[in-house]
């Protein structure tokens, strides 16, 4: 589902923990917030680390400091709703209408609340930090087979700062503005049109286009799995 407009598909999994293991939306939206944010702020890191590589220049400052301003004070929002909370408070209290929605909605936030210690937030963007930098490794690797001659720290700018643009663009999967940018970026620090044509098509079909195969192949499974749960026998009898 990575590859649904804002990746939006992927509330599927959602509705896979709700129809397998009956564990409420209200519990499980936190989770989807946290991985968008976590994936955000991982290649903020890496294509911010990456443009000490380049000679820095006022856009380059201007738009990293941009972006970082906005994922950060969403992840700030995450972590501690609290003013999210007393915000839905005040809305009804101004509404009075439609208790129940509004309640779900507290739910929700005091929910995601719990994913902001340190242990579990911190963690899991730790891991979405090696994550991303396997992958813009494997770029600097196929840009190196192919001659060229960029730093890692460079192919790290250049790969974090393709894939913000698939993010912040909401296309799916990050579809045509991330390979542009890519290409863009590579042939920028000197890569020949070819290579950076043939590198970029690579890292894409090995990474995004992989993980999408193995999730096709996993969905009538899953799907399975749910509508066993559903029928009331054991999900995995």
């Amino acid at each position: 589902m990575a590859i649904t407009p804002g990746k939006m598909g992927e509330v599927l999994r959602l509705w896979l923990l709700r129809r397998s293991h009956q564990i409420s939306y209200e519990r499980t939206v936190g989770l989807l917030v946290a991985d968008r944010l976590s994936d955000a702020g991982a290649l903020l890191l890496i294509s911010a680390t990456g443009a000490f590589a380049f000679a820095p220049g006022l856009g380059q400052i201007i738009s990293v400091a941009a972006v970082g301003v906005v994922i950060t004070g969403m992840t700030l929002v995450f972590l501690r709703p609290r003013g999210l909370i007393k915000l839905t408070d005040w809305l009804y209290g101004r509404v009075r209408r439609w208790p129940r929605q509004f309640a779900r909605v507290r739910r929700v936030l005091r929910q995601m609340s719990q994913l902001g210690s340190i242990s579990i937030y911190g963690g899991t963007f730790m891991m979405a930090v090696l994550g991303w930098f396997a992958e813009a490794y494997a770029l600097h690797l196929l840009v190196t087979a192919f001659g060229g001659s960029q730093s890692v720290m460079e192919i790290m700018f250049v790969f974090g700062s393709a894939l913000l643009v698939g993010v912040v663009a909401m296309l799916p999967g990050g579809l045509g503005g991330t390979e542009i940018s890519m290409v863009g970026l590579l042939t920028a620090t000197g890569l020949d049109l070819e290579s950076a044509i043939a590198a970029t098509t690579i890292i894409r079909l090995t990474t995004l286009w992989f993980s999408v195969f193995l999730g096709m192949l996993s969905l009538p499974a899953a799907l399975w799995v749910a509508g066993r749960s559903v029928s009331g026998r054991p999900a995995l009898a």
